[in-house]
């Protein structure tokens, strides 16, 4: 329904005011903001002007490559002006809200968004929610209580052409998480100005995406740089962001100096009570000596607990930032192992040097049972 096939006749009405390159070719079934929906027939105008795009011109429509549900951060003001960003209270490592100058101390949390990658574009769309269908506003998610026949459109926060990713980023350490970086052009020519940084583009777009699987990450970049290759984008950079999280963690624990191998690199969420599901997100990071817990945050994602560069200046839109949590030498570790209630869940117990005080016991879970398996392996593996 959302992405016809070529073999439907039905017209798009939604489009019916466009030029006769769009009326040829089959649109997907998604409302879009007025400057996207200008910049596809834009894009479509292009490509058929300079004979770009043959893959869309022959199939003669856009069709689908794959959809997900995605845990996903916007980064920048252009971003998290389509995609409100969500904050939650920071926790300690034992649960208690962590304040500054007498507030509470906040820290950006994940919306799950589904990702809708086409053979043009990308899609970031609200996930199904449990509201009822009257009164339906733009953007919405589809409400869970509509049935099909009611024809519902997706909307979407936003469109981007697969042309204009310029950058994706991976963290090599566990391939955890991927950075989407897009430059969309101005059609109508607007310069804003940011104090801080001078002139600033309220085109450039940059998303954090949490797949928390080796396996998932590379296949969903793999689908992306296959998509950017179809639509002639042969400027896309695919970069691996090890020396920004060694150097982000290095700034979190000076002024010792970090000079250690990092072993296990892991994004996942610290919960206290057995049977909780909800909790900060947090990343673990396992050493030749050590592990930590992070708060891990990105430059752009309105954090209160982002910090700044060491110069002062903002840094890039996206890039990683860290503040400790805790951490202990793997010497003090007491248990380590899967929990049976839950194969994501992993249970740390850790002894304190000072008799009088009961033991800590950190519970993790993780995305799925084959990382908390593999996070269990290395940990023991390290303190053997």
């Amino acid at each position: 329904f959302v992405f016809p096939s070529t073999s439907q006749k039905e017209s798009v009405n939604f489009y019916e005011d466009t030029t006769n390159v769009i009326q040829e070719t089959q649109l997907p079934r998604i409302q879009l903001y007025q400057t996207d929906r200008d910049l596809m027939m834009w894009t479509l105008e292009q490509h058929k002007e300079k004979g770009l795009s043959a893959h869309i011109q022959d199939n003669n429509h856009e069709h689908l490559v794959a959809v997900s549900s995605e845990k996903v951060i916007p980064c920048g003001i252009a971003a998290t002006g389509r995609i409100p960003p969500t904050e939650t209270e920071a926790k300690g490592v034992r649960g208690a809200t962590i304040f500054n100058e007498g507030k509470p101390l906040l820290m950006s949390q994940c919306q799950n968004l589904l990702l809708c990658i086409s053979n043009a574009a990308i899609y970031f769309i609200p996930d199904i929610s449990g509201s009822s269908g009257k009164n339906r506003r733009f953007p919405s998610p589809i409400p869970s209580d509509v049935k099909f026949d009611e024809a519902q459109w997706p909307h979407s926060y936003c469109r981007h052409p697969l042309k204009f990713l310029k950058k994706i980023t991976f963290d090599g350490f566990g391939f955890q998480r991927l950075t989407l970086y897009f430059k969309l052009p101005s059609l109508r020519g607007e310069v804003y100005m940011q104090p801080e940084n001078g002139l600033f583009s309220t085109f450039d777009y940059t998303y954090v995406i949490f797949s928390c699987n080796q396996r998932r990450t590379i296949e969903l970049m793999q689908k992306l740089q296959r998509g950017a290759n179809d639509v002639s984008n042969d400027g896309l950079k695919v970069e691996n962001d090890d020396n920004a999280v060694l150097l982000a963690v290095s700034r979190a624990l000076a002024p010792k100096t970090f000079s250690d191998d990092i072993l296990h690199y892991h994004i996942l969420t610290q919960i206290w009570q057995t049977g909780d599901m909800d909790g900060p997100r947090r990343t673990f990071i396992l050493t030749n000596e050590r592990i930590y817990l992070f708060h891990e945050t990105y430059t752009g994602d309105g954090s209160g607990c982002a910090i700044m560069s060491d110069d002062g200046t903002n840094m890039e839109n996206g890039n990683v930032t860290m503040r400790v949590v805790a951490g202990t030498r793997l010497a003090y570790i007491n248990d380590i192992r899967v929990l049976n209630e839950d194969s994501r869940k992993v249970s740390i117990t850790i002894k304190t040097r000072n008799r009088l005080s009961r033991a800590v016991n950190w519970i993790l879970l993780c995305k799925d049972s084959e990382n908390s398996e593999k996070l269990v392996q290395d940990v023991r593996r390290a303190m053997n």
